[in-house]
């Protein structure tokens, strides 16, 4: 599933819908997998491996957008869907405030809105430029073990990650341009297009739990979905999730 090949194959020469997903980070296109490879919906799948794939080479915006017009291009398309976990939920979210026309729904997972707290944002910014310079100056087997001791990581399932899948100065780009104390706060864009998204939520992930809460208390969302699974939904319950997507996809 290396590349910006697809994950998974048209169950028929004429997909019914088009499902561009992006990973999170430290993530990649082998990901989804075990998700895609369940869901019963005719779709034509693409998920790019967006810290190897040559195409996103500095990771801007413009190239996802390029990749997805490119990618979504001579193929009969009844519904186009974008998912997106975590980080990847973040770029999807900077995708529909640039180009709300890609997508006619957006599928965000262990997705963060944004902050308001310019404190808040601040530290943010702080945290990511530590894991910079941790993941310049330790061994990658010590930068995986402190990533994945983080909290908001410990109830899920932890994936194999090799170094030389990665180009590490994506990753750090990755850090840097997309960290979450440099997002605005979606959550106006939220509700304005509530009605064409689908917020999903693992039960044990309590800090994306409260947060899907106050969006929802706010009637920033309508509702959430939320499913068996720590915040690393792919890999805790990607059964799940491909039911969920069958659903949208429908």
């Amino acid at each position: 599933m290396d590349g910006v090949g697809l994950c998974v194959q048209a169950l028929n020469p004429k997909p019914q819908n088009f499902i561009y997903a992006l990973h999170g980070f430290l993530g990649q296109s082998a990901d989804w997998g075990n998700v895609f490879k369940t869901l019963e919906q005719d779709c034509h799948i693409v998920c790019p491996s967006y810290f190897s794939d040559e195409i996103f080479s500095d990771l801007k915006l413009d190239h996802f957008i390029q990749d997805i017009e490119k990618q979504s291009k001579n193929h009969f398309i009844a519904k186009k869907i974008f998912v997106g976990y975590s980080l990847g939920g973040r770029i999807g979210l900077r995708l529909l405030e640039a180009r709300p026309d890609l997508f006619d729904h957006s599928v965000f997972i262990s997705t963060h809105s944004g902050l308001s707290n310019e404190v808040e944002k601040k530290a943010r910014v702080q945290s990511d430029q530590k894991w910079i310079e941790t993941l310049q100056t330790s061994s990658w087997e010590d930068f995986l073990i402190k990533w994945n001791r983080q909290d908001v990581l410990k109830k899920s399932i932890a994936a194999e990650r090799l170094e030389a899948f990665y180009n590490k100065n994506r990753l750090v780009a990755a850090l840097l341009d997309y960290s979450l104390g440099k997002q605005e706060d979606y959550s106006a864009l939220i509700k304005a297009h509530q009605d064409r998204i689908t917020w999903v939520i693992g039960d044990q992930d309590t800090k994306f739990l409260n947060l899907a809460d106050d969006l929802k208390q706010k009637k920033i969302l309508l509702d959430y979905k939320r499913i068996l699974s720590g915040h690393r939904i792919l890999f805790d319950n990607p059964l799940g999730l491909s039911n969920i997507l069958d659903i949208i996809s429908k």
